[in-house]
């Protein structure tokens, strides 16, 4: 259950069903290698498990503070242990895009480097770990449009993860301020303060609704496409805008990156049951 717990599963299914996403976003014909689709999609969950790992090892410090309850900073998993689990995953994603195709295979290795620059280097930095992290995200999509052979219809839901996640990023830093400040991260929150950190969260999320009806007012997607945005995405969108505009807690940031995650996951159903 422990070395469930470190991969954050849901988040490595939530990947999985993005390149599904882009896939169907994008597909046109009416066949398709299922096989190489599989290994597509498990490539993506491995090396979103690898990611989830390998970021645990090095917030290990951060976590005693922030997640005690986790793996490694409870003691459940050592770190060495954790980090041969963290290469069997990573094996196993480049063996699953190299199955699927070359151009997987290399999109996969430098994904991985990818998580571990921004697991190194990037996390504790102000707004570029969080623009990588949502750069991934968004590329995700790509990966499955790309194997479906056209990637030009899941351009704009690309551009709706990247907003979303990094939305959602810098208010998970805003709500690991205290842990992140005794280890000497230099977050966006610790360096501008989080009130400058809520009003960037409230301006991007602000151009995500200012674009969310274009691919539906270009014919891209059906009015079911914009019935749904309206009912399943606006909601959890204006209660983290209205929160932070209104005032918050430290459990309140919790509960907005819960809202979010729902925006994203209801935000491809939508792109999914309305396209045109």
């Amino acid at each position: 259950m422990d070395y469930l717990r470190i991969i954050r599963p849901v988040n490595a299914l939530m990947a999985a069903a993005t390149v599904l996403a882009g896939f169907l976003i994008s597909f046109q014909g009416i066949y398709f290698e299922f096989s190489g689709l599989a290994m597509l999609m498990l490539s993506a969950l491995f090396i979103t498990a690898y990611g989830n790992v390998i970021n645990d090892i090095f917030d290990i410090d951060i976590d005693k503070s922030n997640r005690p309850d986790r793996p490694l900073p409870s003691g459940s998993i050592s770190t060495k242990s954790a980090s041969i689990f963290c290469f069997l995953l990573l094996l196993a994603g480049l063996v699953s895009a190299r199955f699927a195709g070359v151009v997987y295979f290399k999109t996969a290795s430098a994904i991985a480097v990818m998580l571990w620059i921004y697991s190194a280097y990037l996390k504790s930095t102000a707004l570029w770990g969080n623009m990588l992290v949502a750069l991934l995200s968004a590329i995700t999509v790509v990966y499955g449009a790309h194997f479906a052979g056209d990637p030009y219809y899941a351009v704009w839901p690309a551009l709706f993860a990247f907003l979303l996640h990094l939305a959602r990023e810098i208010v998970k830093d805003m709500a690991d301020v205290e842990g992140d400040q005794a280890v000497g991260c230099k977050t966006l929150p610790i360096r501008f303060g989080m009130r400058s950190s809520a009003s960037i969260v409230i301006g991007i999320l602000a151009m995500l609704l200012g674009i969310l009806p274009i691919p539906w007012r270009d014919g891209l997607y059906s009015r079911t496409y914009l019935i749904l945005i309206v009912l399943t995405v606006l909601p959890p969108v204006l209660y983290t805008v209205l929160k932070l505009l209104r005032g918050f807690e430290n459990r309140d940031l919790k509960i907005m990156s819960g809202a979010l995650k729902f925006a994203m996951v209801s935000g491809i159903a939508a792109v999914l049951l309305g396209k045109g």
